[in-house]
């Protein structure tokens, strides 16, 4: 019982750790956004590994637009809360033309 209770434990405690990674990673700490997304896709998968239920589609859109835009984007997160419904893909495929349209505007490395 005692063995029981220690893999609980040590699995709260991955599980605080990963949501805090998380909740922490952001789109400046990386060069391209699809570094940042592919960071973001890792985390979800091993919360998943250590027993957390994965997040739907709209909380999982929820947390990469959190996690990637930079203050003083908020017309992307209107433009997408406006749309029918917030999906994953949806938002993936925002940020990435944000970053596409940034590079051929001649923006030194694009951030989001």
């Amino acid at each position: 019982e005692q063995t029981e209770d220690n893999v609980r434990s040590t699995t709260v405690v991955n599980q605080v750790h990963l949501m805090r990674r998380l909740i922490a990673a952001r789109l400046e700490d990386v060069k391209f956004a699809a570094e940042h997304i592919s960071t973001f896709n890792g985390l979800l998968n091993q919360l998943q590994d250590v027993g957390l239920q994965s997040f739907d589609n709209k909380m999982k859109a929820i947390f990469l637009l959190m996690t990637s835009l930079k203050h003083g984007r908020e017309a992307l997160v209107v433009s997408l809360s406006n749309s029918a419904s917030l999906t994953f893909d949806g938002v993936k495929g925002a940020i990435l033309n944000k970053e596409i349209c940034l590079k051929t505007s001649g923006v030194s490395n694009p951030k989001v």
